[in-house]
């Protein structure tokens, strides 16, 4: 008796930290906080008795399974909750899992993703949010190169009759240097 009390205290535990998370709005996720949850969670099952795997009870091994399949989904929810992820990468998930979900933040749960067995598209999954990832260096690197050339100030010397139609031989060199550090990056 004193074995299964101390099983299915750590259940009722169980069950109140995956109702919590379920109901959880995807905007307002900590999700630090929930894998800190769980890894104690994770503790307390690994320090439970032993004679509790002998008598193979069924419990005990429902509890484990849940647990090993919430410590295997929390890296890719993470890697969904990056900054970089953004619609169109929800659409994408959604393509691939073949599942609908409402993006809105007011709507959007962590049931909705629990719901789609992520951990089945495991490496799809992973490639949007590297592409993502990828996605947003680039952003940054053109807007840093946009900002950049948009305050550029080219001045024109004269050549012949023609006007206007030279780039003085000052800001030459040092145009042709700024080119090439940005091809360089």
């Amino acid at each position: 008796m004193v074995l299964l009390d101390q099983l299915y205290l750590l259940y009722k535990k169980y069950i109140a930290f995956d109702s919590t998370f379920r109901t959880t709005l995807w905007s307002e996720v900590d999700l630090n906080q929930s894998r800190d949850e769980l890894n104690q969670l994770w503790t307390e099952f690994c320090n439970l008795p032993t004679r509790l795997q002998e008598r193979i009870w069924t419990a005990y091994f429902d509890l484990e399974g849940h647990l090993k399949k919430y410590l295997q989904l929390l890296p890719l929810l993470f890697m969904l909750n990056a900054r970089e992820i953004r619609s169109r990468h929800w659409l994408k998930v959604m393509q691939i899992t073949g599942c609908q979900f409402q993006l809105e933040s007011s709507v959007f749960k962590l049931n909705d993703l629990l719901d789609i067995s992520l951990d089945k598209y495991q490496n799809e999954i992973s490639a949007i949010c590297f592409s993502a990832q990828k996605e947003l260096e680039l952003e940054i690197k053109m807007r840093t190169i946009e900002e950049e050339w948009t305050e550029q100030v080219l001045s024109f010397e004269p050549y012949k009759d023609y006007g206007l139609v030279l780039l003085e031989k000052r800001y030459v060199e040092h145009l042709l240097e700024h080119l090439e550090d940005g091809e360089e990056t």
